[in-house]
């Protein structure tokens, strides 16, 4: 059966007033093939756009005013890694085949280009 997905990513705003939405959780996995869900969640994250790649098997995360990534597991659900970095990430992308091993690329905030295998 065909099977239609997106994944959102979001970034926490500190508010004192009470929220209709969880603060904790900043990646979501929805499906809307065959019926509209929401599959899964991914706590501890807070993204800028352009700071959320995706393949087959796991989510990378850039956090928002920090130098950490962090890794989910799309098979398991949860947190495998976060990775610390000299500089604060500004945007990352994964090169190479979705079903398989790729490179992934992060943008530093002093221009750099950092490839990550």
């Amino acid at each position: 059966m065909l099977t239609e997905s997106f994944i959102a990513s979001t970034r926490s705003i500190e508010k004192k007033a009470q929220a209709t939405t969880a603060k904790d959780i900043g990646v979501h996995l929805h499906e809307l093939q065959p019926i509209p869900s929401l599959r899964s969640s991914f706590k501890k994250s807070s993204t800028q756009p352009n700071c959320l790649a995706v393949n087959a098997t796991h989510i990378f995360t850039a956090q928002a005013d920090k130098s950490v990534v962090h890794v989910y597991s799309r098979e398991r659900s949860n947190q495998e890694a976060v990775v610390p970095f000299q500089e604060k990430i500004t945007c990352l992308a994964l090169a190479g085949p979705y079903h398989g091993a790729g490179t992934l690329v992060l943008g530093t905030e002093g221009g750099r280009l950092i490839l990550w295998e």
